[in-house]
């Protein structure tokens, strides 16, 4: 009952690494039926290489105790979409040492790949514009610190100006 409310796309992988349960939500995520999902390798349901092949490599080789391993696709008839797969292993209750199976869950991680684009795409802007004033800043001032026809007060200055604008060039960085 839990495994079929969840938000998340859902299919459970036996030993064989043929699925035995598959939510409502992978329909809706994956397009396809959960009927022609179960009892079916994941080859036979799935023509995503990357899961495939993500599967493939994780069907009772997990070892206990190591965090779920996790890729991204881009489906084929959603390209704007972004899918993250995960995969847990379903340890046999009495032998902690015996994976049952697989727990693989497909989330739709499109807004936060969107969110992460965008801050990044931000802080670029921001450093961008921060680095061309400082640089013509640092530019002026290292010409005034290295004149010998400026007195000495104002070259100290200049000094502390280049140390300084050096200094943000590599926070900026």
């Amino acid at each position: 009952t839990v495994l079929l409310s969840l938000p998340d796309a859902v299919v459970v992988l036996d030993e064989s690494g043929a699925a035995c349960m598959a939510n409502d939500r992978v329909s809706t995520l994956l397009g396809i039926e959960q009927d022609a999902i179960r009892g079916r390798k994941t080859a036979e349901w799935c023509e995503i290489p990357e899961v495939i092949e993500f599967l493939g490599n994780h069907e009772g080789k997990i070892i206990r105790g190591r965090h779920s391993e996790s890729v991204d696709f881009v489906p084929p008839d959603a390209p704007e979409k972004t899918i993250t797969v995960s995969a847990y292993p379903l340890f046999a209750p009495r032998d902690g040492s015996r994976i049952l199976g697989t727990l693989v869950v497909f989330r739709d991680t499109t807004a936060e790949q969107l969110a992460r684009r965008s801050s990044e795409d931000f802080v670029a802007h921001v450093a961008h514009e921060l680095k061309t004033p400082l640089t013509n800043v640092l530019g002026f001032a290292e010409v005034i610190a290295e004149d010998e026809e400026v007195p000495a007060g104002p070259r100290g200055f200049a000094d502390r100006i280049v140390a300084n604008s050096r200094r943000m060039q590599v926070l900026v960085d």
